[in-house]
């Protein structure tokens, strides 16, 4: 799950079209990095995606990449997102799943924004480091 940070300025400051230009246009640059099929729009300024990958390390590399992207891309506009990462193996149900990202998402904006967080049955961990050393 991935929320763009302080998306609400921008369309306060710069009007609805503009908010929905940038809408589109970060979900394009997440297509960009994990392709079509993979992202969806989740509802106001939230993405969900789904994506196969061989490992958690990939998944966060990825995320990572994706922060980046949308860090340099919208600089202008303040923007950033912050990502939650869940693994389907370890949610019961796919809503489950759902709920594990989003609390990992609102543990990277919790932490300060413009992060990515991963859900653990212990905690949500800092990709990287270990639950303990978690912010």
């Amino acid at each position: 799950m991935a929320d763009i940070d302080r998306f609400k300025h921008v369309n306060d400051d710069q009007g609805h079209q503009v908010g929905d230009q940038i809408l589109t246009a970060i979900g394009d640059t997440f297509r960009d990095v994990l392709g079509d099929e993979a992202v969806f729009r989740y509802g106001g300024d939230e993405f969900a995606m789904i994506v196969r990958l061989p490992s958690l390390a990939a998944a966060e590399e990825l995320a990572e990449e994706i922060r980046r992207r949308v860090e340099a891309a919208f600089s202008d506009f303040d923007l950033t997102v912050s990502i939650g990462i869940a693994l389907y193996s370890e949610a019961e149900s796919p809503e489950k799943l759902v709920y594990h990202a989003d609390a990992a998402m609102y543990a990277a904006k919790a932490a300060g924004k413009n992060r990515v967080r991963v859900w653990a049955r212990d905690a949500v961990t800092v990709p990287g480091r270990s639950a303990a050393a978690a912010d």
